[in-house]
């Protein structure tokens, strides 16, 4: 085998746990559970029919003004070659999987950039390859994987930009792909502000103008869009569907940026410890040697700092984690993903410079300084095994049973999907938590009871519980007469306390009438008229 064709025989090897994973699960059973992924399929099925680019499943069929337009956009093919729901999400699985090849090479390309041997680039793109989450988002319809193809693209043409003498084509290549990166996700002002500071910074001013005139081109023609055809109303569930920035604004005061900050950052580093070590389960001591990870993966990026290419990497990282921190939304491991092929490279080099402060201590002539070097040598490792069986676990145990449960869940939820398909008037509104999934099987429109994140980073239990106390209000202000309630509802955003609290809430509330039972899910109507409330 050539030397150029070495790398790619390599790439094809390291696709097959992903290709494996996307075959067995190709009719998509846990569609849905991110919510995300099934808004993306609905905005992409209204630009597939040519409706323009709407929430269809909502009442009222607003526009969609809160996610860019390029990922439902790729979606929308998937529409364009089977409108046949739910038997094109075998297609969509494959339009999904297809970035992930992207992702591995891209990743190798950069680690080589920053000067990293063949081995070494090659053995943590291998890491990434066999990487469950890495895995996960590449059979899933979330824009993870496909704004991590454009960010990598962004950054190996800023580094060839910023390594030659005329470079402005490379420059505005880069923009080009920032640009696309910004329309796939909102991050990617992330890459605007770091791109054009590498560039400033690097007296290419003049580069620097040309690289972000394409970004900002997009996005203030996204901005723009968004604005003209945002939904004016003012309720919470418009604001959230509507626009990111109206609800960061709804819900944080700015008395509370000091606990969403801390939140927020025990969080971050949990997200980026579990790409490492999975979460698959919640136990403390795992949640702080996970956060040890995280840790020690920032430590490694820092001591590479020297490195010009990672110093251009991590200064996207900062002003993402930045935004991260103040955010809304607790930064779990997908909105670290983008991060991965940085923190990996942090997490070898922390790894490595330790091991370079054990051999002196593992030959010391001192007894004393021999126990603890190896000591230490143990703990490393104890966690390189714990790394290791993680990752198989999540891989062979936890995914595959999670996956079982939702076929499970999938074939409780669709019986109930038909039954409402046949027997609930066309124009009625439900309330369901999974609403666009609903909407995509059952053809009725529906929204989810929106509950503003400030109650989880307050701990504000009561008021989670007071909102589905006055479900029947909430129904009425949005025109809903259904609602469609099942066990596993609010497994997103509630603690498990809260979430089997509300379930019994609305079990007993004296505005829902159970009409219809599809094992331990129900479909209920609701009163038109005011109620007191559960008792």
């Amino acid at each position: 085998m050539t030397r150029r064709l070495r790398p790619l025989a390599w790439l094809a090897l390291l696709l097959a746990p992903s290709a494996y994973f996307a075959w067995r699960y190709r009719d998509m059973p846990q569609f849905g559970e991110w919510h995300d992924d099934s808004l993306y399929f609905v905005a992409a099925k209204s630009l597939a029919a040519g409706s323009g680019y709407r929430n269809l499943s909502l009442p009222g069929e607003p526009y969609q003004t809160k996610y860019p337009p390029l990922y439902p956009l790729w979606l929308s093919l998937v529409w364009k070659i089977n409108p046949s729901f739910p038997d094109n999400l075998t297609l969509a699985t494959w339009f999904s999987w297809i970035m992930m090849p992207g992702f591995l090479f891209g990743s190798w390309l950069l680690y080589r950039r920053f000067g990293f041997s063949e081995a070494r680039a090659g053995l943590l793109t291998a890491m990434l390859a066999v990487n469950i989450y890495a895995i996960l988002f590449s059979t899933r319809l979330l824009s993870e994987l496909p704004f991590s193809v454009l960010l990598l693209a962004g950054l190996l043409l800023c580094e060839r930009a910023l390594s030659a003498d005329r470079a402005w084509q490379w420059a505005l290549a880069a923009g080009a792909a920032g640009a696309l990166a910004l329309l796939t996700r909102s991050a990617g002002v992330a890459l605007l502000v770091s791109g054009f500071a590498a560039f400033w910074g690097a007296k290419r001013r003049g580069h620097a103008m040309i690289f972000a005139a394409p970004m900002v081109a997009a996005f203030a023609g996204w901005t723009l869009w968004a604005q003209l055809h945002q939904d004016p109303a003012s309720d919470i569930l418009s604001i959230y569907h509507s626009s990111y920035l109206r609800y960061q604004i709804l819900n944080i005061a700015w008395s509370d940026y000091p606990l969403f900050v801390w939140k927020n950052l025990d969080q971050l580093l949990y997200g980026a410890g579990a790409l490492i070590l999975p979460k698959i389960t919640d136990a403390l001591p795992v949640k702080i040697l996970t956060q040890t990870v995280g840790i020690a993966m920032i430590a490694g990026v820092v001591r590479l700092r020297g490195n010009p290419g990672v110093r251009r990497y991590a200064g996207f990282a900062v002003v993402n984690a930045a935004l991260l921190l103040v955010w809304h939304f607790p930064p779990n491991e997908r909105f670290v993903f983008p991060l991965f092929p940085l923190l990996l490279a942090g997490l070898a080099a922390e790894i490595s410079h330790l091991a370079g402060l054990l051999r002196p201590a593992l030959h010391h002539p001192a007894r004393e300084q021999r126990i603890a070097g190896w000591g230490f040598a143990a703990g490393l490792a104890g966690l390189a095994v714990a790394v290791a069986g993680f990752q198989a676990a999540a891989m062979f145990l936890y995914y595959p049973e999670v996956m079982r449960d939702h076929q499970r869940r999938t074939a409780r939820n669709r019986a109930a999907y038909r039954w409402i398909a046949e027997h609930v008037p066309p124009a009625a509104n439900l309330l369901a938590y999974n609403d666009p999934t609903l909407y995509l099987y059952a053809h009725r429109r529906a929204c989810s009871l929106t509950l503003p994140p400030v109650y989880w980073y307050h701990g504000d239990h009561a008021s989670i519980r007071r909102s589905f106390a006055a479900a029947d209000a909430f129904a009425r202000e949005h025109g809903i007469e259904y609602a469609l309630v099942t066990p596993s509802d609010g497994h997103r955003d509630m603690e498990d306390s809260d979430r089997l609290a509300a379930l019994r809430i609305l079990a007993r509330h004296p505005a829902f009438h159970l009409i219809a039972k599809f094992g331990d899910a129900a479909l209920y109507r609701i009163s038109r008229t005011r109620s007191a409330g559960p008792s």
